[in-house]
């Protein structure tokens, strides 16, 4: 019993960092106030380059890159739990 409460107290400190720091960070270089004018746009470009040249790169697999890591992770997920190859207990 004790075990379930340390797990719970775990899991809410998660959360309510988690929280905190959706709250506190900036969404984007551009609304940072931490940073001046001429980091936040230098940051901004650098990020516009980066993503243009993954972009460029992927040629729109990496979207479907993802979908597909998904869809066999859910497949495995649920495979174990029919078949009872889960571990926990």
């Amino acid at each position: 019993m004790r075990r379930q409460w340390l797990f719970l107290l775990e899991g809410a400190a998660t959360v309510v960092f988690g929280v905190v720091l959706r709250l506190c960070l900036a969404p984007s270089p551009a609304k940072a106030r931490m940073l001046s004018h001429e980091e936040r746009e230098w940051l901004q470009q650098e990020q516009d380059a980066a993503q243009a040249a993954t972009a460029a790169a992927s040629g729109g697999r990496q979207r479907r890159s993802t979908l597909s890591e998904w869809i066999i992770a859910t497949g495995s997920g649920i495979q174990n739990v029919v078949l009872g190859n889960c571990t926990a207990k």
